[in-house]
């Protein structure tokens, strides 16, 4: 049981929590109060002094959009020896939205930035992987290798001979491929900034990243 320590039936001093008598004893002697507090749980109301008591406590949670709501309070009643606990739910700050909205954008961006795309060379449609480790190891690659060089690379689909022109070819697609997710994310971040209202903020969301996959956990 949840207790809350209240001074004047308007002032929660201790709670609500689990009964813990040096604390609540603490809150007593700062009032001055002479009174000894039990280590043994009280099991419900409690009257300390004529302005302070103890109240077995109950909070209601509403639920709520993390995303775009708030939770305000909560506000107190006591009634029946019970304290009540009600919280309200209101809008958040429309620019902490748009910060939140920015971190979920990066990283579907990013999400889309190391899915990696089609390419054909040689006449075979293969995947590049745009993990940012793999597109540096294609640059280095293609730093060392002369002009008449080949080399042998493992693909998901299949093994090619690469040339450097073939190398070079998949860093330019990389390279392109990446930009263009960069410049979605862009897009949406103008959209974001221009937005005056949640309402224009919880469109603009589910454009770039529907309720259904809202858990893009990597790192951009």
């Amino acid at each position: 049981m949840d207790y809350v320590l209240v001074e004047n039936n308007t002032s929660i001093i201790y709670g609500p929590g689990p009964w813990k008598h040096r604390m609540i004893q603490s809150d007593v002697d700062n009032l001055d109060i002479d009174y000894k507090v039990s280590p043994t749980e009280p099991n419900g109301y409690l009257k300390i002094a004529d302005i302070l008591e103890v109240y077995p406590a109950t909070v209601n949670n509403p639920t709520f959009d993390y995303l775009y709501q708030e939770l305000s309070g909560p506000f107190w009643t006591f009634a029946n020896q019970v304290a009540t606990g009600e919280y309200t739910v209101i809008d958040r700050d429309i620019n902490w939205i748009k910060g939140d909205l920015k971190i979920l954008l990066a990283k579907e961006r990013y999400r889309k930035e190391i899915a990696g795309f089609k390419l054909t060379i040689q006449d075979v449609e293969i995947t590049i992987e745009t993990d940012r480790d793999i597109r540096n190891i294609f640059v280095q690659k293609y730093s060392l290798m002369g002009e008449s060089d080949t080399c042998a690379w493992k693909f998901p689909e299949t093994w090619l001979t690469l040339t450097k022109s073939d190398l070079g070819n998949i860093i330019a697609s990389g390279a392109a491929y990446v930009q263009t997710q960069f410049d979605w994310e862009k897009g949406f971040i103008d959209l974001i900034d221009a937005a005056t209202t949640i309402p224009e903020l919880k469109v603009i969301k589910e454009s770039f990243l529907p309720a259904h996959k809202l858990n893009p956990g990597l790192t951009p």
